[in-house]
C-alpha cells in the first residue's frame, strides 16, 4: 500500500549548527520514525546522530540508500529499476 502524506506531515529536524535528520514522519501506526537518506551507505557514519537519537530516544532512526548496503551498515536500499 502507497501512503501519501500532506505536506505539512512530514517534517525535518536540524539544530542550529546545521546537523539534520532528512524526514521524520508519522506513518498510520502512529509512531514517529525518522529517515536520513543518503546516496551511498559508504557515508553513513551512525555516530553523526548520536545528538538526534539521544535527544529523542523513542523515536527509531533508519538509515536509506540506494547503493553499497551491507548488513554492517543497517541502511535499507532502495530498489534499483
Amino acid at each position: 500500500m502507497l501512503e501519501n502524506y500532506r505536506e505539512e506531515e512530514i517534517k525535518f529536524w536540524r539544530t542550529s549548527d546545521q546537523k539534520e535528520i532528512d524526514f521524520v514522519i508519522t506513518p498510520l501506526t502512529g509512531s514517529p520514525i525518522a529517515l536520513e537518506v543518503k546516496f551511498s551507505a559508504a557515508n553513513l557514519k551512525k555516530s553523526k546522530y548520536r545528538l538526534f537519537t539521544n535527544a529523542y530516544p523513542d523515536i527509531p532512526l533508519k538509515f536509506v540508500s540506494y547503493n553499497n548496503v551491507t548488513e554492517e551498515n543497517e541502511a535499507i536500499q532502495i530498489l534499483k529499476v
